[in-house]
């Protein structure tokens, strides 16, 4: 339904920093609804956005149903010109070289 939700309040007001760092994981290539509730809350209050995700999906699979890069698009079209960066960190990036 793509409707964001809140849960907590913040303890800090992000609305100060030029920049914040957005780190999510994706589920099943969907934003999740509590950070999206944050992105449209927040978004005219902040001056950058840089946004960050963790997933299972690699490079070779970004753009599939499953990947990053719908998620992408989606906070691009949420905070127009103040994204200044996406990266997705893929789980089998972050967990190689480490014994399972």
């Amino acid at each position: 339904m793509r409707i964001g939700t809140m849960t907590k309040r913040t303890s800090h007001d992000p609305a100060p920093y030029d920049r914040v760092i957005i780190l999510t994981p994706i589920w099943m290539g969907q934003l999740v609804s509590p950070i999206r509730g944050f992105i449209r809350k927040h978004m005219k209050s902040i001056g950058k956005h840089i946004f960050v995700t963790t997933c299972r999906s690699d490079e070779e699979n970004k753009d599939t149903k499953f990947g990053s890069e719908n998620v992408f698009k989606e906070v691009k079209t949420l905070v127009e010109d103040k994204l200044m960066l996406t990266e997705a960190l893929s789980i089998k990036l972050l967990s190689s070289g480490t014994k399972q």
